[in-house]
């Protein structure tokens, strides 16, 4: 079960920067990778997904940085 419905609940109870971040390249709009169960919330999944878009396409990244417990901020 999610623990959050949408990103404004996310957003509210945990804090960027210290919990989660939110990595953007921009580059070819046709493509982009995304990877938005990255760092604690499944790890390798950031990483993957960074290699995939090898600096050619735009690249999402949302990675859980919390110590423990980032199962909370997986994706609605």
């Amino acid at each position: 079960m999610d623990w959050y419905q949408n990103y404004q609940q996310l957003a509210a109870h945990e804090k960027i920067g210290t919990d989660y971040s939110i990595f953007l390249r921009f580059a070819r709009p046709e493509t982009a990778v995304l990877a938005i169960h990255g760092g604690g919330i499944e790890p390798g999944t950031s990483e993957m997904a960074r290699a995939i878009s090898d600096h050619d396409w735009s690249f999402y990244d949302f990675q859980g940085k919390k110590k423990k417990g980032n199962h909370r901020l997986h994706p609605f």
